[in-house]
């Protein structure tokens, strides 16, 4: 996959230089060969499409859809489940209730993480610095507890923050002291923090 970030509207010199502002990030999602760990992830629906679920007798929300190509068999389950709609015009449509749905599957358009501004908390004032949810987004999606994750260019370290925070392991690296200087810090502080939280 080519995942295309947008960080923020264009502001400043952006927003007025003779071309078209440049607010996105491309990250590219590729692996080593067809055995590799993907986990799924999704985000909270809109407000606007929420919006379309409607209670049924029971007060449960559901959205109502095509049934498809869904044998004779499978309908007559659904029937069983109260998972079958009947319009008015006597058409039957399958019921997806909110309760049982994740969410919206998370697409190649990521506009939902916001990057580390000047008012950030986590910022430390590394210039490419990215923020703790872009990272957990990438290595909850590609790994499992345990598994290693490596950065060979962390910049600030916020890999390796988050896969600590998430019981993974890390390797980090990078050719500019200050990086590494930056990644020690915030490494040994959130070593500091999970010792202090297990005492």
């Amino acid at each position: 996959n080519d995942i295309m970030w947008k960080r923020q509207p264009p502001r400043g010199a952006k927003a007025t230089s003779r071309q078209y502002a440049r607010n996105t990030d491309n990250i590219l999602f590729y692996t080593k060969s067809n055995n590799y760990i993907w986990n799924a992830m999704y985000k909270q629906y809109d407000s606007k499409f929420l919006k379309r679920f409607k209670p049924d007798e029971k007060g449960r929300l559901f959205i109502d859809c095509p049934l498809g190509n869904y044998s004779e068999e499978s309908i007559k389950n659904f029937e069983k489940e109260d998972k079958i709609y009947v319009t008015k015009n006597g058409k039957k449509r399958l019921k997806r209730y909110l309760d049982e749905q994740k969410g919206e599957a998370i697409s190649v358009i990521w506009d939902d993480i916001f990057e580390v501004n000047s008012q950030a908390k986590e910022r430390v004032g590394y210039d490419t610095q990215k923020p703790e949810a872009l990272l957990e987004r990438i290595i909850k999606s590609s790994s499992n507890e345990n598994d290693i994750i490596a950065d060979f260019f962390c910049g600030s370290g916020t890999t390796g923050i988050v896969a600590k925070k998430l019981n993974r392991k890390y390797i980090l690296c990078d050719n500019n002291p200050r990086a590494c200087e930056i990644s020690k810090e915030r490494i040994n502080n959130i070593n500091s923090d999970f010792n202090d939280n297990n005492k």
